[in-house]
């Protein structure tokens, strides 16, 4: 029986081996964008910590309005090969991620099946010379009518990648169930996103479960009212996304977004609001834009001054006499006064990421995907992860 039990742990191992060293990385699996803008200092904050990641991601590629790719990373610096040597050694792998953020081009490009076929025939072009592990398509603000030939698009790109043994990653907005975004639900919705398509045709699927701001009115009505409350993302909030989420995609697919980040926020009292969506089409955006003007939530308006690293959120709320404390959505807050503007300042930290980890193993979900890595975050955001 001993000398059984030896055979098939051999056995195993060398199964493991032979599969890539997929099982070999870390127990639960971390994903992460390292964005061209920070290129430098996040290949050196990722470096020293590569054994829980199992696929970075360059946020690298834009797409033009043709349907062709700039390469925003330079691909063919030696700094950039060096970088992927040592995530490969490490056993993890690269699947650069492209970003297409304007709808129109979008909607354009997939509705046309020449251009669509030349769009993934470049794609390819990218994944052969550089020998990517697959690609991770992150194709955001696209109109509902988009949704057929983004489906298509998906099918397509899905084929090209398997016939080469390499991952297609999709990453997509997070999906609020409709009753805590309505007060009265629209008879009818469409989405841009076909939830079981995805599921369908895309190895691995990225939900961006942050940037949940006004979007909840549960939410906003249940903690909103007392205080300011304009989260990043908010647990309960990043709970029902998730619920809604595994109706339709497989929660073995499905890594959970976490944020790095925060935002600064002029506060000024106006008027009370009666806590309804910003929205009331049937057709449905998946996070509702911040308005020029700002968002109105019960006695305030918002209004975004600036994205945040966790350096800059240490330098603010130190920088000023007020407040600082986790607040009701689990995250770091800090009320603080610049000349006679009110400010608050909101952080998703390592405990509030820690937080979702929690979540993300609650529900059996493949792993998480963190954006981003700047070599400006949390030092205990590694502690969590790991």
């Amino acid at each position: 029986m001993m000398a059984k039990k030896i055979t098939v742990a051999l056995v195993l191992a060398a199964f493991l081996f032979a599969s890539g060293g997929e099982a070999l990385a870390a127990a639960y699996p971390v994903d992460v964008w390292i964005p061209y803008w920070k290129k430098e200092a996040g290949i050196a904050e990722a470096t020293p910590n590569l054994t829980p990641i199992w696929r970075v991601h360059p946020f690298a590629y834009e797409v033009q309005p043709d349907g062709t790719l700039v390469d925003t990373w330079n691909m063919d610096e030696i700094a950039t090969d060096d970088f992927f040597l040592d995530v490969r050694a490490a056993k993890a792998k690269v699947v650069p991620t492209i970003a297409w953020h304007d709808g129109a081009e979008i909607m354009a490009v997939l509705s046309s099946s020449t251009a669509r076929a030349e769009h993934i025939s470049v794609i390819m072009a990218h994944v052969d010379t550089y020998k990517f592990n697959g690609v991770d398509i992150n194709y955001e603000g696209k109109p509902a009518e988009s949704n057929p030939y983004f489906t298509l698009f998906l099918k397509e790109l899905s084929t090209k990648l398997k016939g080469k043994k390499k991952i297609l990653s999709c990453t997509i907005e997070p999906r609020t169930p409709l009753a805590s975004r309505f007060a009265v639900i629209p008879t009818s919705t469409e989405y841009a996103n076909d939830y079981k398509a995805i599921n369908k045709y895309c190895d691995e699927v990225n939900i961006m479960a942050y940037d949940q701001r006004n979007v909840d009115i549960l939410l906003n009505a249940k903690k909103g009212k007392t205080g300011y409350y304009m989260p990043v993302a908010d647990k309960e909030w990043v709970e029902k996304v998730i619920k809604e989420t595994v109706k339709t995609i497989s929660a073995k697919k499905i890594r959970l977004g976490v944020a790095t980040f925060g935002y600064e926020y002029e506060v000024t009292p106006v008027a009370p609001t009666n806590g309804t969506s910003t929205i009331s089409s049937s057709t449905l955006l998946e996070i509702i834009p911040i308005p020029s003007g700002g968002i109105v939530w019960g006695n305030n308006r918002y209004t975004k001054l600036r994205s945040l690293t966790y350096k800059d959120f240490q330098a603010l709320s130190l920088g000023f006499d007020g407040t600082r404390a986790r607040n009701s959505a689990g995250e770091f807050g800090a009320t603080y006064r610049v000349g006679a503007s009110q400010r608050y300042a909101v952080m998703s930290d390592s405990m509030a990421i820690a937080q979702k980890v929690g979540l993300a193993k609650k529900y059996g979900l493949k792993g998480v995907a963190v954006w981003s890595i700047t070599g400006e975050n949390d030092p205990n955001l590694w502690k969590v992860l790991k």
